[in-house]
Order: structure tokens, then sequence, then C-alpha cells
């Protein structure tokens, strides 16, 4: 597995031909400004319009990017950055903090605005984590959110507006494998 990040890299066909589409009709679907974040949605939610947050791009793995554990195992800076929980900032990217409270920004505008409406999100394995360990209930650290790729999560917002939290209600999946 290579360190994605910000690269726009597109669904292999492997990566398509797994995902399901859903009997759920969302009137839209919040998606990253990568292609994979929309050509995932596609497969999921065929017949919904999508609407790109910004905000919702993958963290910058700067000089990480589109590299392996394999290729950096020697790389000093990439075994600091390892050693620091993946919490400091990449080599020319982002550090886990200013990655979530961007996501986290992006969400609360979402959220907010949208307040009694259903919200679909279509996204990063790192977005969704940053969204969930900062609002989901029960409380898990960022890396304890990891799910893999076709799945998601439905969440209950009803006491949002007194809490802020979102209460986990069930786990999707919309993956054959």
């Amino acid at each position: 597995m290579r360190y994605q990040g910000q690269s726009d890299i597109p669904l292999s066909v492997d990566g398509r031909n797994v995902l399901i589409k859903s009997e759920l009709k969302p009137n839209c679907v919040f998606v990253s400004p990568l292609c994979r974040t929309a050509q995932t949605a596609k497969c999921i939610f065929p017949d919904s319009p999508q609407s790109i947050v910004e905000g919702f791009i993958e963290i910058n793995f700067g000089a990480f990017e589109g590299r392996s554990y394999t290729d950096m195992v020697d790389d000093k800076e990439y075994r600091d950055w390892v050693d620091s929980g993946c919490e400091d900032r990449c080599p020319g990217g982002e550090s886990l903090e200013e990655f979530s409270e961007r996501v986290c920004s992006a969400f609360e505008k979402i959220i907010n605005e949208k307040s009694g409406e259903d919200v679909f999100v279509v996204a990063h394995g790192g977005t969704l984590m940053a969204i969930l360990s900062q609002y989901a209930l029960p409380e898990k650290e960022y890396f304890e959110w990891a799910c893999d790729n076709g799945y998601g999560f439905v969440l209950d917002a009803s006491d949002w507006d007194d809490t802020g939290k979102l209460i986990l209600l069930d786990k999707l999946c919309f993956s054959r494998e």
C-alpha cells in the first residue's frame, strides 16, 4: 500500500468492481475534490448528485506521497514521523492536528447547515477517522476508527445542537470483500 494522500489517483478497476450499489437514495453526497471519492460515491449512490467539499481532501503526506512503507523503511524523516505516532507534520505536508482541524471545520459547516437532514459523506479513511474521533459516541481515538474500504457508519445527529456529538448506530458495508 502507498501513501496516496492528496495525489489524485482514480479507483482501480478492482476497486470499482468490489463496491455494491446502495438501496439508499441520498439527495446529495458530499465528497472530497479527489476523483476517487467521486468515483466511489457514483458506484454506491449512482443516482445521487455530489457536492465537492474542499476541506474533505485527504491528509497531505508531503514527501511521503506515492511511496510505500518498504520504499521508506530506512528514511530517517519517515521513521521520525512514524515514531511520533504519525501525528507530526510530514515533510512538506500536514500534521494530524492540522488535517483534523481542516476536516472538522468543513464537517461542522455542513452538519450545521443541514440540521435535521440526512447527510451522506463519501470520503477518505483519514477524513472519516478525523470526523469520528472528534464527534462520534462512543468516543475512540483517531486510529481506532480505521475501517476497510467500502465501509461506512450510520450516525444519529439528533443531539448535535446540544452536545456537538453524533451517536454511532451502525456500520454499513458497500463492498463484496
